[in-house]
């Protein structure tokens, strides 16, 4: 995957687009030298994986990531993501934010209509 060729952290696997296929979101880092962001590989089924762009998650400027978790928050069907971030409590400077935890939810585009459940 060359966005992440400062490392994959986290990952946390599901069917995202309800195709029937393992999907992947990981948590990583562009370089050594960027922050961390979130990246979604669409699986094929066949071991194939198609790295998605334009997906609204942030690429870059997130703390380090502790974890991410997926399940249908909201109920639509979708899986949404849950993902923990933040510093070491002894690597915090004073000015620097807690750990978060942050959700971004899942949602059809505007012209698909959502599956019948």
């Amino acid at each position: 995957m060359t966005s992440v060729t400062g490392g994959a952290k986290r990952l946390a696997l599901g069917d995202l687009d309800r195709d029937g296929h393992l999907d992947m979101v990981i948590g990583g880092r562009q370089s050594a030298k960027t922050d961390y962001g979130l990246f979604i590989l669409r699986g094929d089924g066949k071991g194939g994986w198609t790295e998605l762009h334009n997906t609204n998650l942030p690429a870059t400027g997130l703390p380090p990531i502790w974890g991410i978790a997926l399940g249908d928050v909201n109920g639509d069907g979708l899986l949404d993501m849950a993902v923990s971030t933040g510093t070491l409590p002894v690597q915090r400077q004073a000015n620097e934010p807690l750990p978060r935890m942050q959700v971004w939810l899942n949602r059809y585009p505007k012209d698909s209509p959502a599956p019948s459940h």
